[in-house]
């Protein structure tokens, strides 16, 4: 499995945003997880982060880094199909693998600051 952590991780050295990854640590790998059954459940059809934000009632930003970091796992892959996002654009569109690894373990978070 690629280890984006480091990378990723830089927070530009600003010991807030280093403290407000830690304290939402947990909640992230709560949404990758719930994040990947969405995707398990909806099969072939599949997810863009679109319909996840507008499923769940939450901004786009809210779900795109959890969505990254399951495609860096490979625990999702895009299609060749596409559909419209409700802002009229085309997005991918990503179905659930059969991986069997860890999702909240194997990958440190996206830093959206970085």
């Amino acid at each position: 499995m690629k280890d984006v952590g480091k990378d990723f991780m830089r927070h530009s050295g600003n010991a807030e945003s280093r403290d407000a990854h830690e304290s939402i640590k947990e909640s992230k790998a709560t949404v990758r997880r719930a994040i990947f059954a969405f995707a398990k459940a909806r099969g072939d059809y599949g997810i863009t982060a679109d319909e996840v934000a507008a499923e769940w009632g939450v901004t786009h930003n809210h779900v795109a880094p959890r969505i990254t970091e399951l495609k860096i796992q490979s625990r999702l892959v895009p299609t060749d199909k596409k559909r419209l996002t409700r802002a009229w654009r085309w997005a991918r569109v990503l179905v659930a693998t059969d991986v069997k690894e860890p999702i909240e373990d194997e990958v440190e978070e996206i830093d959206p600051l970085s």
